[in-house]
């Protein structure tokens, strides 16, 4: 599969960076610098725990660009908060997210775990010399 970047390119191969995921309306992004380490710098004030999450595609593309190039080059369809307001089939999509959400909240509990066996009482040497007789 080949998708055109228009003559533009990125690569860089970093784990911490692999972990990060992806939103149109990110609070970090990649910075490489001139020795070619990577970083993720922020672009807001990140709260506690809040996930880190950088723009694989440019974030001044139009939403039909960056939905296009995400399924084709990383398989996923984007719902960040940005995409969801830019849809054009926003009513349809946000109805399902929450058609989705009430699945989830409404699933049947899972059923309770299996009783343990009971334990078994030790064979005393006794036992033991006394069968093999």
């Amino acid at each position: 599969m080949e998708i055109d970047r228009a003559g533009k390119a990125a690569c860089a191969l970093c784990v911490w960076v692999g972990y990060t995921n992806h939103s149109c309306a990110p609070n970090a992004e990649v910075v490489p610098d001139c020795d070619g380490l990577v970083h993720l710098q922020a672009l807001r004030a990140i709260a506690p725990g809040e996930e880190l999450r950088f723009s694989y595609v440019d974030r001044g593309a139009p939403w039909a660009q960056r939905q296009s190039v995400l399924l084709q080059h990383y398989g996923f369809e984007c719902r960040c908060s940005r995409c969801l307001d830019e849809d054009p089939n926003k009513t349809a999509r946000r109805a399902q997210a929450k058609l989705d959400k009430k699945r989830v909240a409404t699933r049947p509990a899972a059923p309770p775990p299996r009783r343990a066996a009971p334990r078994l009482r030790p064979i005393s040497d006794g036992a033991c010399s006394q069968r093999a007789r």
